[in-house]
């Protein structure tokens, strides 16, 4: 049985705009920085490389901005990883609080 908890993150993922979503994972990606699993890190990282549209040319730019952040994750540079996405995140983070803005209207 699923705690509280737990249920809660489920509906939270399945009820979140697409673009939220790409937020949770890099919070979650700083997350793991933080406690230095880098195999987790590399896991999430694996993710937003797996979803990743090349219809989009921004997506091939995306794709080597990860895997260089796997590289990091690999030799433990988990602070330059968070330099790295940082930015990316507020990016993201910006684009969902647009995207929620149009949609209300």
């Amino acid at each position: 049985m699923l705690s509280p908890d737990k249920i809660y993150q489920q509906q939270s993922v399945l009820n979140s705009h697409p673009t939220k979503l790409v937020v949770k994972m890099y919070d979650l990606i700083a997350q793991n920085c933080y406690r230095e699993n880098g195999e987790k890190v590399n896991a999430l990282l694996s993710e937003l490389i797996h979803y990743l549209n090349f219809d989009y040319d921004l997506s091939a730019q995306l794709f080597e901005i990860y895997r260089f952040c796997q590289q990091l994750a690999k030799e433990s540079k988990f602070e330059e990883i968070i330099e790295v996405l940082n930015p990316l995140r507020e990016t993201w983070e910006e684009v969902a609080q647009i995207e929620l803005k149009n949609q209300a209207v």
